[in-house]
C-alpha cells in the first residue's frame, strides 16, 4: 500500500484517535505509528517530529492539572483526615473537639462564652446551652457543631466542599473548629 508523504489536516486530527482514514488514496485505516514509519521526506519527518512533541507536550500539560485537581486545599485540606477531597461530620467533630480542648482554660470541662472568644454570638451559645448554666459541656458544645455542619451543607449529603466552606455558614462552621 502506498503512503501520502504529506498528511492532511484531516489526518493528524484523526491521528489524535489512534486511527485515520487516508482519503487521498481510499485506503483502509491505519495507525499513526505506522504511518509516520512510512514517511520518509524532509517534510514528513518534520511533521513526525512536531506531531510526537506535540503529543508529548499535552501529556506533560495534564499532569499537573490532574494532580492539582485531586489534591484539596485550604480549609478542606486542613480539615480532610481521609483524603477524600470533603469534610465530613467526623472530621469536623475532630477538629472542633480539640478546640474546646484548648479554650477550655479552667479545667471545668466547660466553655464560658468569654472562652468561646467571639466563635458564636450570644442568641446560638444560649441556645446551644439547654440547662441555661451559662456554659458548654463538650458535648453540648458537638451538638451546636452538629447543627452548624447541617446548616452548612445545602445538599445534604453529609459532606462539604470548598465551595460549602466558603458560604457564609461554612465560615461559621470554622470559626467553631480551628
Amino acid at each position: 500500500a502506498r503512503h501520502s508523504p504529506t498528511p492532511s489536516p484531516a489526518h493528524l486530527a484523526g491521528w489524535g484517535y489512534g486511527l485515520a482514514e487516508n482519503r487521498q488514496s481510499g485506503e483502509d485505516r491505519l495507525t499513526i505509528a505506522g504511518h509516520l514509519a512510512n514517511v520518509g521526506s524532509k517534510e514528513s519527518q518534520m511533521n513526525k517530529t512536531l506531531l510526537l512533541g506535540a503529543l508529548a507536550f499535552a501529556g506533560v500539560l495534564a499532569l499537573p492539572a490532574t494532580s492539582a485537581l485531586a489534591k484539596a486545599t485550604g480549609p478542606v485540606a486542613a480539615l480532610d483526615t481521609d483524603n477524600d477531597g470533603t469534610v465530613d461530620l467526623n472530621e469536623v467533630n475532630k477538629s472542633a473537639g480539640d478546640l474546646f480542648t484548648r479554650l477550655e482554660k479552667d479545667s471545668d470541662g466547660t466553655v464560658d462564652l468569654k472562652e468561646m472568644k467571639g466563635r458564636v454570638s450570644k442568641k446560638d451559645f444560649k441556645t446551644a446551652d439547654p440547662d441555661n448554666d451559662g456554659t458548654l459541656s463538650k458535648d453540648e458544645f458537638l451538638v451546636l457543631v452538629a447543627g452548624m455542619f447541617k446548616d452548612a451543607d445545602p445538599d445534604s449529603d453529609g459532606t462539604l466542599d470548598a465551595k460549602e466552606l466558603a458560604s457564609k455558614k461554612g465560615k461559621a462552621l470554622l470559626r467553631v473548629t480551628r
